[in-house]
């Protein structure tokens, strides 16, 4: 709660919350930036706050900020990040829930970003959706540092009724299976290629300020041309309803239009579903001028 603190949620806790330190992350068109440009700026910030030596881990999304609005870290940041981790002492906390298992186009995004995190999270498709489990990753450094004689108390405690659940452990390895049956990543990888042609595509869309794809993620940001009227209802409504009038159920995080699809989607399922996606945001445009 104190990481990923959200007033709306955790505000009743806030006396009981640590503090916490926040550095930008890559968001080239809303600084004026190029994406070089940007990422240096931004590695230079998190550098600058870690080399004051009182930081224990910087934990961020690995590969983009998914629910920040798709934002796509830009090649080399993330490994940079991790670097000055290193330089400085602190640990690298890596959240892949919601980017790992292939969602954007690889099976562990840490490797892809060519960067080896101290902990990593996993969960979503780690079971397919077919039950609920998490999984935390550590090297053995961060492992070993919880092991010792009971007295000495060193172990992790957290834990509840339903940690290490069999169930969902062999829904997990059996989704792991079906990932190397049906070569999944390697259908994400070219199916991702559908998904970007058409992004190309809605980036053209009158009222459509960004369109940022990776895998089989999408975001697509609109622009808002004057303040909704009192009473107006939310963009995350207009898009639902519009979205339904084509047969497609979406949502909006502030102006951005998430398109998340199921990673074993058809090529020809995602072209018919972007082109849901094309006139639905055409018409929310429309509806924001």
């Amino acid at each position: 709660m104190s990481v990923g603190y959200v007033p709306q949620f955790f505000s009743r806790f806030r006396r009981r919350l640590f503090g916490v330190s926040r550095v930008p992350a890559p968001g080239a068109r809303y600084r004026g930036l190029g994406a070089a440009d940007d990422a240096s700026q931004c590695a230079e910030a998190a550098e600058r706050r870690l080399a004051r030596g009182d930081v224990a881990a910087l934990v961020m999304e690995s590969g983009a900020q998914m629910a920040g609005g798709v934002r796509i870290y830009p090649a080399g940041y993330q490994r940079e990040i991790a670097r000055a981790c290193r330089r400085h002492g602190a640990l690298l906390v890596l959240d892949e829930v919601a980017t790992g298992f292939g969602r954007l186009g690889s099976m562990a995004e840490y490797a892809a970003q060519r960067c080896r995190p101290d902990i990593a999270a996993f969960g979503k498709m780690l079971t397919g959706g077919y039950a609920t489990m998490g999984a935390t990753l550590a090297t053995r450094a961060v492992y070993e540092s919880f092991l010792g004689d009971h007295s000495e108390l060193r172990h992790l405690f957290h834990g509840h009724t339903y940690t290490g659940n069999p169930v969902a452990a062999a829904v997990a390895l059996e989704n792991m299976r079906l990932y190397r049956r049906h070569g999944l990543i390697a259908r994400v990888r070219a199916t991702s290629r559908v998904l970007g042609g058409h992004a190309a595509e809605m980036a053209r869309i009158p009222g459509v300020a960004d369109v940022r794809h990776r895998g089989m993620a999408m975001g697509i940001e609109l622009v808002r041309a004057r303040r909704a009227p009192p009473g107006a209802p939310s963009v995350n409504r207009v898009v639902y309803e519009e979205g339904r009038r084509r047969g497609v159920y979406l949502r909006a995080l502030g102006d951005i239009v998430m398109v998340v699809p199921p990673l074993a989607m058809p090529a020809p399922q995602v072209r018919r579903l972007c082109g849901a996606v094309a006139g639905t945001v055409a018409a929310v445009a429309r509806r924001l001028e």
